[in-house]
């Protein structure tokens, strides 16, 4: 990724993370001017100089992990930064080093930079925000809101309007939640009047076999919070393919144990609710003919 996010002559932005990496060294960023090279050619030099001293006596060998070819091009490195200038061959890189930049550099920070990286989210109804594959609570209040999230290998920072409004153990687990009791709501506002019995209500209107759906969603979560999306999303299914088919899918869905919208969805967009509905109607129906007997006949 570039090293500045938006080239401006006069006001160019650094990555987020390239600046993170400044503040925690304490040193600055100096971009050169967009299209200006020469504002860094002694950079652009060395470049060329490594790309010829190093690179080009390691292209034609082969290393089978990193630590050979990291300790490789060290070797490579010492040897060029011990090499004398050819105009003033009393010195060498190293030596200037020692002699004007050492005693001028501060001492490194006592905790080493850990890589973080920055996005932006918007937090759900269920007060949860989404980062990389996992969702990480927030206070309800902020539902509907746009935060900004500091991620590490270990932390995930989250903050709104430049404060810090929760903290949490990194979790790579995907699908998964990790809530803080403190950010769920005691009493749910407008837009937060989701609860179980509300969604089970709903549920009763359509069907004995979505009640049951229902149920097993919320009960899947630790937090009857986490299901609110997927019980709303299933229900809203009424509106485009009606109650009575909604019902039947979930009572096929409810035989297999799927309980997830993903799956009631498939079975109506596929119209398996429809074969369904036929075959029970074809069982039920009663049918009079001369050549059937009836069960009487046999008693």
């Amino acid at each position: 990724r570039s090293g500045i996010s938006k080239a401006c002559r006069y006001e160019p932005q650094a990555n987020a993370t390239y600046a993170e990496l400044a503040r925690h060294y304490d040193t600055a960023i100096l971009p050169a001017r967009p299209v200006k090279p020469r504002d860094k050619a002694k950079v652009e030099n060395a470049v060329l100089i490594i790309s010829r001293r190093i690179l080009a006596k390691l292209r034609n060998r082969q290393f089978f992990c990193l630590y050979d070819l990291n300790e490789e091009i060290t070797k490579l490195l010492i040897d060029v930064n011990n090499e004398p200038f050819q105009k003033n061959p009393e010195h060498c890189r190293k030596s200037l080093f020692e002699e004007i930049d050492k005693p001028a550099l501060k001492p490194l920070p006592s905790l080493p930079f850990e890589y973080v990286e920055f996005k932006k989210a918007k937090v759900n109804i269920d007060y949860h925000v989404e980062c990389k594959g996992h969702y990480y609570s927030v206070p309800y209040i902020l539902v509907g809101k746009t935060v900004e999230l500091k991620i590490t290998n270990k932390i995930v920072a989250i903050f709104y309007e430049h404060k810090s409004i929760a903290t949490h153990m990194r979790n790579h687990k995907r699908g998964a939640h990790t809530t803080v009791t403190a950010h769920m709501p005691t009493k749910h506002q407008k837009q937060l009047e989701w609860t179980p019995g509300r969604f089970l209500n709903w549920a009763a209107s359509i069907g004995t076999e979505t009640v049951a759906m229902v149920k097993n969603i919320i009960q899947k979560k630790k937090h009857p919070e986490q299901s609110y999306r997927a019980c709303l999303g299933l229900l809203s299914l009424a509106k485009k393919f009606g109650p009575q088919r909604l019902e039947t899918a979930n009572g096929i869905a409810n035989k297999t144990k799927s309980y997830n919208r993903t799956t009631v969805l498939s079975i109506l967009e596929n119209n398996a609710d429809l074969i369904e509905q036929n075959q029970e109607e074809v069982q039920t129906k009663n049918i009079n003919h001369k050549n059937i007997r009836g069960s009487e006949y046999f008693n």
